[in-house]
């Protein structure tokens, strides 16, 4: 068996659905071999396995999918680069680590989003509620105990500060008072 680290050289072209331009991906992942591999063929199978990797890319850029979003793909992509290597003899387990724009291409999103946010503000304002509605969604569901913690605390505070009556002769007694200062009773 051998186990074995394979990635991108060079950047892969790669057409953004999201922003409609071109971008470049790096990658890298592990290779596991049934068998024990010598050194000229793991390089073959880590030029097979990158071959792979770009023609996956390529039909998942034909989705429509971001660059930003591959991480959704990863497991369509081990199995597409594991299908090619065993149509060509080898029984290989992938998985890919990594899938990303590179700094050039980052910077360039980051360029598009900014143009998006000044041609279209009404579409940015709400990416930006999306995100603000999806961040208190997340905040929300880890609440529920602080929430529950909170309102029993407030209904402590309204019971402490709710006024008194004694229960013998009705007359209204302090928070503190432990007999009614009217009938002399205890108060509970």
């Amino acid at each position: 068996m051998s186990n074995f680290r394979f990635g991108t050289q060079n950047p892969i072209p790669y057409r953004d659905g999201n922003y409609g331009i071109d971008v470049r991906l790096s990658g890298h992942g592990n290779i596991s071999t049934e068998n024990d591999v010598t050194e000229d063929e793991q390089n073959l199978i880590k030029a097979k396995a990158i071959h792979a990797l770009q023609v996956a890319l390529s039909n998942i850029s034909a989705q429509g999918a971001s660059c930003l979003e591959l991480q959704r793909y990863v497991s369509q992509i081990n199995q597409s680069i594991t299908e090619a290597l065993a149509k060509d003899g080898y029984k290989c387990h992938v998985v890919m680590a990594n899938i990303m724009p590179d700094e050039v291409s980052r910077q360039l999103i980051d360029k598009y989003k900014r143009a998006a946010a000044v041609t279209n503000p009404a579409a940015a304002d709400l990416a930006m509620r999306n995100e603000a509605m999806r961040a208190q969604m997340v905040a929300q569901s880890a609440q529920p105990q602080v929430m529950a913690q909170a309102a029993v605390g407030v209904q402590a505070a309204v019971a402490a500060n709710r006024p008194k009556f004694c229960t013998n002769c009705g007359a209204p007694t302090g928070p503190a008072g432990k007999f009614c200062s009217n009938c002399g009773s205890q108060l509970f």
